[in-house]
C-alpha cells in the first residue's frame, strides 16, 4: 500500500524543518527550533492518525488547525 501524498509531504516538511533548525544559531536552537520541530511532528502524527485511525475527521481538523494556528514553515520547491 502507498502513502497518501499528503502523508509523505508532511514527513518531508518534518525531515526538512529538522536539517534547517540544526542551522539555527545556538541560541535559538532550543526555543524556535524545538518549536517548529513539535509543531512539524504534531501535524505527521494527525495525518498518520487520519490515514490509519478510525477518527479520521477529527484528525484531519486537528491538522487542519495545527497548520492554520501555528503558520508551519514552507520547505522550497524541488
Amino acid at each position: 500500500m502507498t502513502e497518501p501524498p499528503v502523508f509523505t509531504r508532511s514527513y518531508e516538511l518534518a525531515l526538512w524543518t529538522m536539517r534547517q533548525s540544526v542551522r539555527f544559531p545556538r541560541i535559538y536552537r532550543p526555543s524556535l527550533g524545538a518549536a517548529l520541530q513539535e509543531r512539524s511532528i504534531a501535524l505527521l502524527s494527525h495525518i498518520a492518525a487520519a490515514q490509519f485511525g478510525s477518527r479520521r475527521s477529527e484528525s484531519l481538523r486537528a491538522a487542519a488547525e495545527s497548520v492554520v494556528k501555528n503558520g508551519l514553515p514552507v520547505p522550497p520547491a524541488q
